[in-house]
């Protein structure tokens, strides 16, 4: 059997293995089968969405929800990517006073925020009511009231992931929530008959959301209360802040990265090809199924075997998941490279518009993939400055490019800057992994392990 098939195999060897290799295989089989269950089930609802409401309510809602998923990373503080590194480290040495405290502390400290957060944006769309459509501000005033169910939901399924608990954590976010949207959908479209408008579009995904949150309550709620039953409350928040600020910043040049082109397509041409744009944009992340179904499990397993300094089983970890990523995403980027123009299409005329845009951030998405979990490493292993660092450098690249790209090539120009962000991102942090701490997350062939320098 040669080196090839061996490589390929691997993977495969590691379902029915022991230890950490092979919770990572079914994790991520597990977290890959709900990710593609839940993407097709969001496309389904999205296209729904999407005929119900028409173009123009439709870019209404696209661009108000891209306000939310920004107003949400900044509401978090980070938390919820401190979340997998804390929950995860403080489980491996039995630090049970300091987690009970960070669970409690986190979720006190992100809904405060988020609540704060909520009312400056309501106030916001209040101050712009005359330039604005009152069905576009009551869309914002809508989803500022969803911002600290949203910000919630997203903790819990992070410190579910710190406990493992990786099926119900994807279970709540994308399965039930989608679902649940569909269902009100359906009812008032539906049943209700007439038009949907962008307003009833945003209260029933807060009425969604909520009752994703009200799973992933219950399920932590179960798997915390035996573990940490009579432990008392160690609360460091200044310590936790030191480590989740700087995971703000990076998950926020992150959003901004995912977000900036629909938002100034919507600024600099109209809200409606910010609409066409956006499903383009979302079509383009079934390419990096496979990267999230790996990152869900690996991202604990990275600060694990990092705390435990097994730096060869590590990088065996790093390497081989990798690979496997790729071989499963060159697939995928074919599959809808192919059957873009279809599925833009069923979202209604018009959309067709945004092929040319699929196209290059389907290129961006298997460079990627191509990185493996490098920002994950980052995090993990406490690189999570640097990452910052680089994410704030290529976020203003990322403004800069769509603010001179767009007006110039319309949408494909959004797709473009978004693209080249990507790679140049995914190959700094490929090289800072390396000389920081002689990890190759990459797919490619990893070289022999000298001593990792200093943070």
């Amino acid at each position: 059997m040669n080196a090839v098939t061996e490589t390929l195999l691997e993977p495969l060897r590691w379902l029915f293995g022991h230890g950490p290799r092979t919770d990572l295989a079914r994790g991520a089989v597990a977290a890959f089968l709900i990710r593609v269950s839940g993407v097709g089930l969001a496309f389904g609802v999205q296209v729904l969405l999407a005929r119900a409401l028409g173009l123009e309510a439709w870019g209404e809602y696209a661009f108000m929800l891209s306000w939310l998923l920004v107003l949400s990373l900044v509401s978090t503080l980070g938390l919820d990517s401190a979340s997998l590194r804390f929950v995860a480290t403080y489980r491996k040495i039995g630090d049970l006073p300091r987690l009970k405290g960070f669970l409690r502390g986190s979720q006190t400290t992100a809904a405060g925020s988020a609540v704060l957060f909520g009312f400056m944006g309501a106030a916001v769309l209040w101050l712009l009511r005359g330039r604005i459509t009152t069905s576009l501000a009551l869309t914002g005033w809508i989803a500022c009231l969803a911002l600290p169910v949203f910000v919630l939901l997203n903790l819990h399924s992070a410190i579910l992931r710190g406990f493992k608990r990786i099926v119900p954590a994807l279970l709540s976010v994308e399965i039930l929530r989608p679902a649940a949207l569909g269902v009100l959908v359906i009812g008032v479209y539906g049943f209700g008959g007439g038009r949907l408008t962008a307003p009833a579009a945003m209260a029933a995904t807060l009425a969604a959301i909520s009752a994703a949150l009200a799973f992933t309550a219950a399920v932590l709620r179960r798997s915390s209360c035996v573990e940490l039953a009579g432990v008392s409350s160690r609360i460091e928040i200044g310590a936790w802040l030191a480590v989740s600020l700087p995971l703000l910043l990076l998950g926020g040049f992150q959003i901004l990265l995912s977000q900036t082109d629909i938002l100034l397509v919507g600024f600099l041409l109209d809200t409606d090809r910010a609409g066409v744009y956006a499903v383009a944009s979302r079509l383009s992340l079934l390419v990096a199924l496979g990267l999230f179904a790996v990152n869900t499990i690996a991202a604990p397993m990275i600060a694990e075997l990092w705390a435990a300094e097994e730096r060869r089983r590590l990088q065996r970890l790093l390497t081989v998941s990798a690979r496997a990523l790729l071989i499963a995403t060159l697939p995928l980027a074919l599959g809808l490279a192919l059957a873009g123009g279809f599925a833009l299409r069923l979202f209604g005329e018009g959309f067709d518009q945004a092929r040319g845009a699929l196209l290059i951030l389907i290129a961006g998405q298997l460079v990627n993939a191509a990185s493996g979990v490098v920002a994950s490493v980052m995090i993990m292993t406490g690189l999570e400055r640097q990452a910052a660092r680089i994410m704030g450098v290529v976020a203003a690249l990322n403004l800069l490019l769509n603010g001179v790209l767009i007006p110039q090539f319309g949408i494909a120009g959004a797709a473009l800057a978004t693209a080249s962000s990507t790679v140049v991102w995914n190959l700094a942090m490929l090289v800072t992994v390396w000389r920081r701490r002689r990890l190759n997350p990459s797919c490619l062939p990893a070289k022999p392990m000298g001593g990792a320098t200093g943070g």
